[in-house]
């Protein structure tokens, strides 16, 4: 059996292999992979300004996500989150997804 160091974000923990579960030390438990893309700013006005003063409000910036040891499979692919502005979000984008939404932001 290997002992040593594996760092947090190993997904194969090669001293496994053929240990008794009671033997093993904290196990990997789950993973989140997230990497953030800022969006781009202009000037806006918002209820909460009350329509009088435009403010930088910060637009279409996204989060790609992805959760390789989720218990449901589709959770398992890399998605993308984007936020239009506000509270208004687009979310769980696969790769067609993302075309679907760069060719209609083309269009």
């Amino acid at each position: 059996m290997v002992r040593g160091y594996l760092p947090p974000w190993a997904r194969v923990d090669p001293s496994e292999h053929n240990v008794p579960l009671g033997e093993l030390d904290d196990p990997l438990a789950d993973i989140h992979l997230s990497r953030f893309f800022p969006g781009q700013t202009a000037s806006v006005y918002t209820a909460a300004g009350r329509m009088t003063q435009p403010v930088e409000q910060e637009m279409l910036s996204s989060t790609l996500d992805c959760t390789p040891n989720a218990q449901d499979p589709e959770p398992q692919i890399p998605v993308v989150n984007v936020h239009l502005c506000e509270e208004s979000w687009i979310t769980d984008l696969d790769s067609d997804g993302v075309a679907r939404m760069v060719a209609m932001l083309r269009a």
